[in-house]
């Protein structure tokens, strides 16, 4: 993929014609492509999300066939001559196969192109491993940590990883190296997400008010990482604020892009608030958007998220496993109090779950039929590719069978408890209402006898 680079500045440029332009592209895409694009945006493209199991190996099969006839594949074969446990890895491979969507052509092609970025910019460990935090400097690592680049540690309702720039990235003592080896990092991140492989990462802009320059480089950086990115892009939101000015750069902004990510990219402008509004439509929370409503950067799960990759990263370089997740599943149930629990999409399915079951549980005369029914739950969970999770230091950890099964009878009880003292409260107040009625009646007794 290419960008059409325009040499006209943002205020030559009409945005009528731009938006033109992107009106034409999308008429060109077949009926079926439009709809896909559309489904992508709106995170509901569920042929994405229901991987077939054949479906991925045919795919990683046609794709292992593409890259032993591909012509140009310099890199690839520089990493088999080096004896590369990475390209060797399955899951590695099939990333770029769910990236392009199973076409083994582009796929292939992305490949390439990704092992090339990696050697240029890590060496021949870029081709022999993941990348780790110790192989950036210490600029690479101040940078990451200054927050501007963040993983947000919640999904869009479609179960996508998100990725959010905010503000400017870098300074003048970042150099465009620095910044692409950090780039290279937060993708590897995000492309471990299976979820995310299968359907693709959102990326969130949101520069500062001066934004042109900030924008013009990470198009410029955009050109470099883009066609090689191990997760596909399946929609891209560039918030910007009320300004007449900043709607023409809007529209060179989207001149910039390549055709394939220009259909899945929204321009949101306005406040704030407004554009946290905008994206909420799109199934993406605007309670973990790091900026504040007064436009402060916020990095405190960044530092979290951080941390978590620390100790990831510590157990892959001894070879001990970790189990430890960032960024639970749509269908994660979490174990915990507060809002962020209450409002999780799972938490929310498996609430319902316990309404219906709760009094076929109650009235249940047997413990063991109460601990069935408590199994019963779990496992249909289980069986909707949940999983039942508990906090774990800065990130969440899956619970054992039992501790789950636990989880479930503690909520049966706090159920049975909530529902009691509904009814010792109902009966008060009826209580109360009766004395009132009957004190009513003494007094007009009282009043009907004085009268007389």
């Amino acid at each position: 993929a290419s960008f059409a680079d325009p040499i006209l500045p943002p205020s030559s440029i009409e945005k009528k014609d731009v938006y033109e332009l992107v009106a034409h592209e999308l008429s060109k895409l077949s009926l079926m492509e439009r709809h896909r694009v559309n489904q992508d945006v709106l995170g509901r493209n569920i042929l994405a999300a229901v991987e077939p199991v054949q479906l991925s190996s045919l795919g990683l099969a046609a794709l292992d066939k593409k890259l032993l006839t591909m012509k140009e594949k310099q890199y690839y074969t520089l990493a088999q001559s080096l004896n590369s446990p990475m390209i060797k890895d399955e899951n590695f491979r099939l990333k770029f196969a769910r990236a392009d969507c199973f076409d083994p052509a582009k796929a292939a092609l992305r490949m390439e192109n990704y092992l090339k970025f990696m050697h240029d910019n890590f060496g021949k460990d870029g081709l022999l491993r993941p990348i780790l935090l110790t192989d950036l400097d210490k600029a690479e690592r101040d940078l990451l940590k200054s927050g501007s680049m963040q993983m947000l540690p919640c999904r869009d309702k479609a179960g996508r990883r998100i990725l959010a720039r905010i503000g400017a990235f870098g300074n003048g003592r970042h150099s465009l190296r620095n910044k692409l080896r950090v780039y290279a990092y937060m993708m590897q991140a995000a492309s471990e997400d299976e979820e995310t492989q299968k359907q693709g990462c959102v990326v969130i802009m949101w520069p500062p008010s001066n934004s042109e320059g900030s924008i013009r480089r990470d198009l410029q950086n955009g050109k470099t990482i883009l066609p090689c990115l191990p997760v596909r892009i399946s929609a891209t939101h560039l918030c910007l604020a009320e300004d007449q000015h900043l709607h023409s750069f809007a529209a060179w902004t989207l001149l910039s892009l390549f055709p394939g990510l220009r259909a899945r990219t929204r321009v949101h402008i306005g406040s704030i608030t407004e554009n946290q509004y905008k994206l909420i439509s799109y199934g993406i929370s605007s309670e973990y958007l790091p900026v504040t409503s007064t436009g402060n950067l916020k990095n405190q799960n960044h530092l979290k998220w951080i941390a978590y990759r620390e100790a990831k990263d510590s157990a892959t370089q001894r070879g001990l496993p970790f189990n430890g997740i960032d960024c639970p599943s749509v269908r994660d149930v979490l174990a915990g109090k507060g809002p962020h629990i209450s409002k999780n999409p799972a938490n929310i399915v498996f609430r319902k779950m316990m309404e219906t079951r709760f009094m076929e549980h109650r009235d249940a005369r047997i413990v063991e039929r109460k601990t069935s029914i408590t199994w019963e739950i779990v496992e249909t969970i289980k069986n909707r590719g949940g999983r039942f999770l508990v906090k774990d230091k800065s990130w969440w950890v899956v619970a054992d069978p039992d501790t789950a099964r636990e989880k479930v009878s503690v909520a049966f009880r706090d159920m049975r408890k909530a529902y009691t003292s509904q009814g010792d409260s109902g009966t008060k107040k009826k209580s109360n209402s009766d004395d009132d009625s009957q004190g009513s009646e003494v007094r007009k007794r009282k009043r009907e006898s004085d009268e007389k």
